[in-house]
């Protein structure tokens, strides 16, 4: 069974191609600018797959962990953790099909698994506000301030194009070792050609 990614629509628009780090040839299958999420099938092979919270959906103040690789060429080429918690669960303007979320991320982090306590995936991280451009309107800086599409919001784009999912029902939390540890076998770094 071939493997199947899924990125920010952000992320990939523009590119000619997108390369999977695992190598391997990756066609673009969907995109949905709207909710920001986009599908890419890799001819490659891969053991481990992500699954997707079952059951109860994820809560405010739940911990969650997103995994990526932010700041490419400056810092490690290894997939990268950064923690916190949901905030809400909504973005901007009440938008439900975001999640607000307190973990750092950075350029690079776009497209990466947002992971719940359960070490199943709740989100797909999306970026942060831009703080300057609310300093200038508001005169303070916002800290953490972050969003990730919502899991309703990534389901319904892998059912619109027929990817099928495990869903996980457990409610057992893991510790962040032990999260980052699964999640980084079936992360990878997708690269956009210009």
């Amino acid at each position: 069974m071939s493997a199947t990614h899924v990125t920010n629509a952000h992320v990939v628009a523009g590119c000619n191609y997108v390369r999977s780090s695992r190598g391997g040839q990756i066609s673009q299958v969907a995109i949905d600018e709207a909710s920001d999420l986009a599908l890419y099938i890799a001819s490659e092979k891969i053991p481990f797959a992500a699954v997707i919270r079952g059951g109860k959906g994820p809560r405010i103040g739940e911990p969650v962990i997103a995994i990526g690789f932010p700041l490419k060429g400056l810092l490690s080429s290894d997939a990268i953790i950064t923690t916190g918690t949901i905030s809400a669960l909504a973005g901007v303007k009440n938008d439900r099909r975001k999640i607000q979320i307190t973990a750092p991320v950075q350029p690079g982090n776009s497209g990466s698994p947002l992971v719940g306590e359960n070490g199943s995936v709740v989100g797909v991280v999306v970026g942060k506000l831009n703080a300057l451009k609310i300093a200038e309107v508001i005169g303070d800086i916002p800290q953490n301030v972050n969003f990730a599409v919502s899991l309703g919001t990534l389901q319904s784009f892998l059912n619109a194009n027929d990817v099928p999912y495990v869903l996980d029902d457990g409610t057992a939390a893991k510790t962040p070792a032990d999260i980052a540890a699964e999640a980084a076998r079936y992360t990878i770094m997708l690269e956009c050609f210009r």
